[in-house]
């Protein structure tokens, strides 16, 4: 079981915990902060993956996921913490070129990325998603060079 902090509004506020069972991953995080709607990500890499909205339960707020090896791979390949909002001190990125249909092209030196606007939040949970100038983004890699 591994253990990583869960921060809201910036500031540690709980834990996530990702553990192994069997053929699958259970991912669990509980967070102190009461009230409010509180919409957590993973985040590690320079990656972002949608975890969910945390519910109310037994006085704290949680939520519990049990991933298929296939969703699973779509977690950041290094775990570094859980947050409602990428923290300020990673926000460190590729450049981005915008297309006049609002597509992004992206490249990191070894790898090309493609981020598509999101248009609603249905239908995208485990897409890796960023935050790019304000507007939210599903994450593609492309070729490896």
């Amino acid at each position: 079981m591994d253990k990583y902090k869960l921060y809201t509004d910036g500031k540690e506020s709980g834990c996530l915990t990702v553990t192994a069972e069997g053929t699958t991953t259970v991912i669990s995080a509980t967070c102190y902060k009461k009230g409010g709607i509180i919409k957590i990500s993973v985040f590690g890499a320079g990656e972002e993956y949608y975890l969910g909205t945390l519910m109310p339960e037994n006085g704290v707020m949680t939520i519990k996921k049990r991933l298929s090896r296939f969703e699973a791979s779509r977690l950041p390949k290094k775990i570094e913490y859980a947050a409602d909002k990428r923290l300020k001190a990673e926000v460190e990125g590729l450049l981005w070129c915008q297309t006049s249909d609002g597509k992004l092209y992206g490249f990191d030196g070894s790898q090309s990325y493609v981020a598509l606007p999101v248009r609603n939040n249905a239908g995208h949970c485990g897409r890796i998603r960023k935050c790019i100038n304000g507007r939210q983004y599903l994450i593609f890699p492309g070729k490896r060079n």
